[in-house]
C-alpha cells in the first residue's frame, strides 16, 4: 500500500530520501522509534500547542482519525469566508499534512506551524546565515533549516491542493523576551495518557488567553524564508516541487533511493547495535554503506572513522577510502602535546592505536592525576543538580526556557578516606519559586570550610550563573549579594556573563580531568572474555 508524504516523512527524506525506504519497515531496527514523542514531552511540545489553540480562540479542531473524513472536513470549513482551524488535514495527490493553526480570511490563509523553541524576536534575520546578508544572497542556517522546510512543504501542499487561496507562512514561538505575568500557568495544561497510553493535553477549565497574563508565544512571520526554500536546489539538482515529486515517488513505489553516505551516517537512526541486530532486526544504515561501498558484513564490527572522538576530519579521510579506523595512520590525526594531561589530538591517536592493536586495557596518567591532587583541599565535595528548564514558565517573572533548580545532592570525601552523603535540597512546595532557596542551601553546606568542591561537565557551573543573573535582575532579595558572592566564588563566568570571574574556590570539572588522564576503549569494539 503506497504511504502518503507527510510532513514528518519529508522531514526525514530531506535529511536523506534513502531513510524513507526503512521508515515504515518493521524489518529494519529504528532508534528513533519513541525519540520524537519523548522529545516533545520533554520540550513541552504537547503543552505549547495547547498554549497556541488558546491564542486562537474560535477554532474548530479536525479530530476524526479517518484520514478521508478529516480531509473533507477542513474542505468543508475552509470554504467560509472565515475560519480557524486547528490539526486542518488538507491532501493532494499522494501529499498529506495536518497543519497545527490555519486561519482563513477571504482568500488569504495564514499558516502557522507552533513549534516549542525559543526565539528572540528582537534578532534581525535570525533564519539565515549573516553572510549570506551580506552578499543579499540570503541562505537558511542550519539551526532554523528543519523548521523553515517543514513550514515550506505545508505551504506548498496547500498551494497545490488550493491553487486560488494565498497561503502566509508562519511561525509561532516561545518568545525569550517575554516574562509570564501570571503563576502556574504550566499547571494549567494537564499532560494525560489515560486513552490508550496516547498522551493529550487536557486544558483547564476557563483557562483564556487573558487569565494567563503577558503573551508567551511569538507569530513570525517566515514568507522570505519559505521563497527562499522554495528556490533552494536539493539532491540530483532537483527544484523544490521536483524534490517533493522524487520523495512522494519513492514512497508510492516503496523504492530506496540510491545511498550517499557520508561521515553524517554516523547519528543515522537506522545504525543500530548488537541488542537490535540479534533480536532479527535488520540495519539500514549497513544496507547503505554495503551498496554505497561495497562493505562486507562481516566489517560493520570494525569502528568507523567518524567514530573517534571529537574528530572533525572524517569526511577527508573517508575521500581517501579510509573507512575504518584500523586503517588510520598517524599523520591523519598529527597528535599534538598537551600541556597538562592528554591533548585532545593525543586522546584521538591514542584511541586508534589501541583499536589497531586491540588492546582493551585503559590508559591511567596516575603521574599528570596525582599532581593534580596535590592541590586539592580536603573535604572533598561533590555536588549535583537537578533542574529544568521549560517553555511555558511556572512562575510569574519567568521567560519561557528559564533555568529552575529544584534539586542538589552534597556527598563529602574526608582526608581519612570516609565518604558521607553530607546533605541534600528538595523543593517539596508546590508552586514556589525555588531558585534562591536552592542558592541558600547550597551556601550553607559548602561554607564552613575550604575544601575543594567538585561537578561532572558545565551543568552546575551553567545553572549557578544563570541563577546569578537572576538575582542581579531581582530587587526583593534581601541576601542578593552575599549569594551572588558565593556564586562568583565557586564558578567561573561563562560566554554570556556580562563581566568575567574565576572563583577563588572554582569547581573542579571531573570529566576534564577524565579527558586529561583516562581513557578506557568502549567494550564493544573488543571481543570480551
Amino acid at each position: 500500500m503506497s504511504r502518503n508524504l507527510t510532513k514528518s516523512r519529508f522531514k526525514v527524506g530531506y535529511e536523506c530520501p534513502s531513510k524513507l525506504f526503512y521508515l515504515d519497515n518493521k524489518k529494519f531496527g529504528n532508534l528513533n522509534a519513541e525519540n520524537s514523542f519523548l522529545e516533545a514531552l520533554a520540550e513541552g511540545g504537547f503543552q505549547v500547542g495547547e498554549l497556541a489553540k488558546v491564542y486562537h480562540p474560535g477554532g474548530i479542531e479536525i479530530t476524526s482519525a479517518n484520514k478521508d473524513q478529516a480531509v473533507t472536513e477542513t474542505a468543508e470549513l475552509l470554504k467560509r469566508d472565515k475560519v480557524t482551524i486547528f490539526e486542518a488535514t488538507i491532501r493532494h495527490e499522494n501529499l498529506f499534512i495536518k497543519a497545527d493553526v490555519l486561519v482563513k480570511s477571504g482568500s488569504n490563509i495564514q499558516l502557522i506551524e507552533v513549534k516549542a523553541k525559543s526565539f528572540d524576536p528582537t534578532e534581525r534575520n535570525p533564519f539565515f546565515t549573516k553572510a549570506s546578508v551580506k552578499k543579499n544572497k540570503p541562505q537558511l542556517n542550519s539551526q532554523w533549516e528543519p523548521y523553515i522546510m517543514d513550514v515550506a512543504f505545508q505551504a506548498f501542499v496547500i498551494q497545490q491542493a488550493f491553487p486560488d487561496f494565498e497561503v502566509e507562512p508562519f511561525l509561532m514561538l516561545a518568545d525569550k523576551t517575554s516574562i509570564a505575568t501570571v503563576d502556574g500557568i504550566n499547571q494549567r495544561f494537564f499532560l494525560d495518557s489515560s486513552v490508550g497510553g496516547r498522551v493529550s493535553v487536557i486544558t483547564a477549565p476557563g483557562t483564556t488567553a487573558a487569565s494567563l497574563g503577558a503573551k508567551l508565544l511569538v507569530k513570525v512571520s517566515v514568507s522570505k524564508e519559505v521563497e527562499v526554500a522554495w528556490a533552494s536546489q536539493f539532491r540530483g539538482g532537483h527544484s523544490f516541487s521536483e524534490f517533493v515529486s522524487y520523495l512522494s515517488s519513492l514512497l508510492e513505489t516503496n523504492t530506496l533511493a540510491e545511498p550517499v553516505v557520508s561521515g553524517g551516517c554516523k547519528s543515522c537512526e537506522f545504525r543500530i547495535g548488537a541488542d537490535l541486530k540479534s533480536s532479527g532486526l535488520l540495519s539500514g544504515f549497513e544496507n547503505c554503506w554495503s551498496k554505497a561501498r561495497g562493505i562486507k558484513a562481516a566489517d560493520f564490527s570494525r569502528p568507523m572513522v567518524f567514530d573517534i572522538w571529537n574528530f572533525r576530519r572524517s569526511e577527508l579521510l573517508l575521500a581517501q577510502e579510509k573507512v575504518f579506523i584500523d586503517q588510520v595512520e598517524r599523520d591523519d590525526i598529527d597528535p599534538r602535546e598537551g600541556a597538562d594531561g592528554l591533548s585532545a589530538s593525543e586522546r584521538q591517536w591514542l584511541q586508534v592505536e589501541k583499536i589497531i592493536a586491540k588492546e582493551s586495557t585503559p590508559y591511567f596518567d596516575s603521574e599528570g592525576m596525582a599532581e593534580e591532587m596535590e592541590r586539592w583541599r580536603f573535604p572533598l565535595h561533590f555536588i549535583d543538580f537537578e533542574t529544568t528548564m521549560v517553555a511555558i514558565p511556572f512562575h510569574a517573572g519567568c521567560r519561557p526556557y528559564e533555568q529552575i533548580a529544584f534539586q542538589f545532592s552534597h556527598h563529602c570525601v574526608n582526608e581519612n578516606g570516609t565518604v558521607e552523603h553530607a546533605g541534600e535540597y528538595l523543593n517539596r512546595e508546590k508552586g514556589k519559586y525555588p531558585n534562591f532557596d536552592f542558592v541558600r542551601n547550597l551556601k550553607r553546606e559548602l561554607e564552613d570550610d575550604n575544601g575543594t568542591i567538585f561537578r561532572f561537565a558545565a551543568h552546575e557551573n551553567t545553572v549557578l550563573c544563570q541563577i546569578r543573573q537572576q538575582l542581579l535582575s531581582t530587587d526583593d532579595v534581601s541576601d542578593s549579594r552575599e549569594l551572588v558572592a558565593f556564586i562568583e566564588s565557586i564558578t567561573a563566568s561563562t560566554d554570556s556573563a556580562e563581566s568575567e570571574w574565576l572563583g577563588p574556590r572554582n569547581m573542579i570539572d571531573m570529566c576534564e580531568l577524565v579527558k586529561l588522564f583516562y581513557y578506557h576503549p568502549p567494550n564493544q569494539w573488543f571481543e570480551l572474555d
